[in-house]
């Protein structure tokens, strides 16, 4: 008679040989071939390449899984944001209009870059120039970029000038050196 040992090592024996016998999973239907199987009694199975390679497979699908939400939720905040820079822009357009602002919108210029508006107050409504506005509109939490700060410092500090050019004189001195004929010109005002 056979100890416990010497028949589960018999069975053992029994399944590994057998590559004509196939058996059905009961919990996923899977068919395998009972050569496949690993047979273990008592603990865990050991772990073996194809343990390894199913656990990292897992893994795998896990990452794809974390991949495609973070995927998808990147790629929702960049529409949201999209979409308030866009309307951001759209209100910077009609700001003018708004009276809450203070400039009549025929007073008001639009440079849009690198400022959005240049107001000159009362030139509408009077005729004449109270003071001349530098005009940035921002939405949200957007702030200044360093060049709108720069533009706001030299206002501050007084470093703007008045600056008046005649095109025509200075484009008959561009013709005069490079030896022009500066009757082409005549022509055109």
């Amino acid at each position: 008679m056979m100890n416990k040992q010497e028949m589960i090592e018999a069975m053992m024996a029994f399944f590994e040989t057998g590559q004509e016998i196939y058996g059905v999973c009961p919990c996923c239907s899977e068919i395998f071939r009972v050569s496949e199987m690993q047979i273990f009694y008592g603990k865990e199975p050991p772990v073996d390449w194809l343990g390894r390679l199913r656990d990292r497979e897992g893994k795998l699908e896990e990452s794809k899984k974390l991949f495609e939400q973070d995927k998808k939720r990147i790629i929702e905040k960049a529409i949201e944001q999209s979409l308030a820079i866009r309307i951001g822009k759209t209100l910077e357009h009609i700001a003018p209009i708004i009276p809450q602002l203070g400039h009549h919108p025929s007073d008001v210029r639009a440079l849009f870059n690198p400022i959005d508006y240049v107001a000159f107050n009362g030139m509408f409504e009077k005729k004449d120039i109270d003071n001349i506005s530098f005009i940035e509109i921002k939405t949200g939490k957007s702030s200044l970029t360093t060049i709108q700060r720069r533009i706001r410092d030299a206002i501050n500090d007084g470093r703007v000038e008045w600056k008046l050019y005649n095109i025509t004189d200075l484009i008959e001195d561009e013709l005069k050196r490079s030896n022009q004929d500066s009757r082409i010109l005549k022509d055109f005002m």
